[in-house]
């Protein structure tokens, strides 16, 4: 049961890695971007 509990966590905070990771990539090529 506390497996079970415990996976939805760490796919949550696995994700909002990825995203905030994604995040930064999109503002740098934004405001990286001479054009």
């Amino acid at each position: 049961m506390s497996n079970t509990l415990g996976t939805p966590k760490r796919i949550l905070s696995y994700f909002s890695r990825i995203s905030l990771a994604a995040l930064a990539c999109r503002l740098a090529l934004v405001y990286g971007n001479p054009a």
